[in-house]
Order: C-alpha cells, then sequence, then structure tokens
C-alpha cells in the first residue's frame, strides 16, 4: 500500500515539473520567439506600407530572430536612403526638365522675335522701294525733277538693304562660332590703322574729327576679320550718333594682361535705362533718327559677339547730351 502511494507521489510531482516544465518553456517560447516574431511582422507589415523609420522592436530577440531583426532594419534603412536618393534625383530631373522647357520656350520666342524683327526691317526698304518703282512707272520717270532724285532714293534703300542683309549674315555666323578655329597674334595698332582709313569718308561727310590716340599698340590672340569687324561697327556707330564739329577719339592701351580699344564720342549720348538694352539685336534709342543715319541696328550687336568671341567683353559709360564711352577689354597676347 505505502508503495503503491509512493509511485502516485512521484507520478504526481513528475506530472507537476513537466507541466511546469511546459510552461516554462512555453514561457519562454512566447517571449523569446512568437512574441518578436509577431513584432516582426507588424514591422513587416509597416515596412511594406511605406513606413521607412520604424525599427524593429524585437528587444528579447536572439540568435536568428535578432539576426532577422537587424537584416529587417538595415532593409529599411537601405530602402529610406534609396528613397531619398530617387525622390532627389526625380526632383533633380525635374527641375533640368523645367529649365529645358523653359529654354526651349526662351528660344521659341526668340526665334519668333528674329522673324518678326528681320520681316519688318527688310520689309521698310522694300516697300519703299516699291512705292518709288511703281510712281517711275507710272511716269515719274520723264519727269526731269522727279526722276532722278526718285532713282537715287531707291539706289539708298537698296544700299540700305545690302547692310542689313550683310549685317544679319554676319551676326548670325558670330553667333554660330564657338571658338575660333585658327587664331593669330594681331596687332591693334594696326586694327584701329585700317578703321580709321576705312571710315575718314564718312567722318568728313559727317563734319565729325576722327581722331586716332595710339601711344601703345597691344597684341591679342584672334581673328583678324572679327577684330576689324568689331572696330569698324565700333567706331562707324560714334561717327553716325554724333553731331556736326563733333569728335570720336579712338585710343589703345594696355591693362594688366588685357588690351583696351577706348572709343570716345561727343555725340547724343544713351539714356541710362536704354544703356543695357543697346547690344540688342535691331534695338534702337531712336528709331527715326537710326533709320536717318543708315543704321541696320546690328552694329553693337556685332561688337558685343565679336568681343565674346575674341574673350572680352564690352563696357559702357554714357551721358545723355554729353557723349559715350565704349571700351573693349580683351586678353592680350603673351610677349
Amino acid at each position: 500500500m505505502m508503495a503503491g502511494t509512493a509511485v502516485a507521489g512521484t507520478a504526481v510531482v513528475a506530472a507537476v515539473a513537466a507541466l511546469a516544465s511546459l510552461a516554462l518553456i512555453s514561457w519562454w517560447l512566447n517571449r523569446r520567439v512568437l512574441r518578436p516574431l509577431r513584432d516582426l511582422a507588424k514591422d513587416a507589415e509597416r515596412l511594406a506600407g511605406g513606413d521607412l523609420a520604424s525599427r524593429a522592436q524585437a528587444p528579447a530577440a536572439v540568435g536568428e530572430i535578432a539576426a532577422l531583426a537587424r537584416s529587417l532594419d538595415l532593409l529599411a534603412e537601405r530602402l529610406r536612403v534609396q528613397g531619398r536618393e530617387l525622390a532627389e534625383e526625380r526632383q533633380h530631373w525635374r527641375g533640368i526638365a523645367d529649365r529645358e522647357l523653359a529654354e526651349e520656350r526662351r528660344q521659341a520666342e526668340t526665334r519668333r522675335d528674329l522673324v518678326a524683327n528681320v520681316s519688318h526691317e527688310l520689309k521698310t526698304p522694300l516697300t519703299a522701294i516699291r512705292g518709288y518703282a511703281e510712281s517711275l512707272e507710272d511716269g515719274a520717270l520723264e519727269d526731269p525733277e522727279i526722276g532722278p532724285r526718285f532713282v537715287s532714293r531707291i539706289l539708298d534703300q537698296c544700299q540700305r538693304l545690302e547692310a542689313l542683309l550683310r549685317d544679319q549674315l554676319a551676326l548670325a555666323r558670330l553667333e554660330q562660332i564657338e571658338q575660333i578655329a585658327d587664331a593669330e597674334v594681331i596687332d591693334l595698332g594696326e586694327a584701329a590703322r585700317r578703321a580709321v582709313e576705312a571710315l575718314n569718308p564718312l567722318a568728313r561727310e559727317r563734319e565729325v574729327d576722327l581722331i586716332l590716340a595710339a601711344d601703345d599698340s597691344p597684341r591679342i590672340r584672334g581673328s583678324r576679320s572679327e577684330l576689324d569687324n568689331l572696330v569698324l561697327n565700333l567706331v562707324e556707330n560714334a561717327i553716325k550718333y554724333n553731331r556736326p564739329g563733333g569728335e570720336v577719339r579712338m585710343a589703345l592701351a594696355t591693362d594688366g594682361d588685357e588690351a583696351v580699344i577706348e572709343v570716345a564720342d561727343t555725340g547724343i549720348g544713351i539714356p541710362e535705362a536704354a544703356v543695357a538694352r543697346i547690344f540688342e539685336r535691331f534695338y534702337r534709342v531712336d528709331k527715326g533718327r537710326a533709320r536717318e543715319q543708315g543704321g541696320t541696328g546690328l552694329g553693337l550687336a556685332i561688337v558685343k559677339h565679336a568681343a565674346r568671341l575674341l574673350g572680352g567683353r564690352v563696357e559702357v559709360e554714357s551721358r545723355l547730351g554729353e557723349g559715350s564711352v565704349f571700351r573693349v577689354r580683351l586678353p592680350g597676347a603673351a610677349a
């Protein structure tokens, strides 16, 4: 009897111990395995939903589960970084696309303005030529006074048209050239003397003194034709917008590493509000006077682009009613 009781007691103790062991194992599994797995599942759901800032909440995890939590955190961080980089890249390309679109619109508008301006500038002399020609055809040619005058005006308009086309082609060519292919060393003094010789007849016709003060004769590297184009247009502009009895003085100098061409006139001057626009194609401060002087509205645009092509820049100082000073600074050639 006693033996049976002992056996039963032992069985009860064993059962209690087994139950305790199972409870302990269950608690351990729940704390160390099941709960971390549930937490990881929730973290994975948040990650799938786009919450890349959350991190795995499994502090009690150990072993492979802890490694899985760390891997999940690492994945979230990499996705967050990649997402930020993709967002920055999208923003970058969106900015480029916006700029490209804006630039395309600006270029299209510039082309439209150019076509409109060129058409307008061509229309004026062509309309005049047609009017004079029709009058001559209707009998004015037989009039000894009117006939020769109308023929002379037709020739004047043809010369204006020729000048407009010449300057337009010169400017278009300058805008297409990015760099001078066969640069050579050029003496500014020689270019200045060529310009004075070519423009002396115009200066005498306009009763303007054209003076060259070339104590210095700096040299540059570039294209002789572009330099001649620059100097001729700059001096011609100063002569045309001067007054009878006025003066145009061209001086050359060296300023540090730069060669300087300075053209000063005693002409009509430029309003302060217009100074920033005078290098624009077809811009005229006084449209009526410009056409009277035979200007195409392209001379200073040619000066600006020629200076850019030669690696330089143009500076302007002007007082309305007193005159202007144009200063072109070009990189000097090494001695």
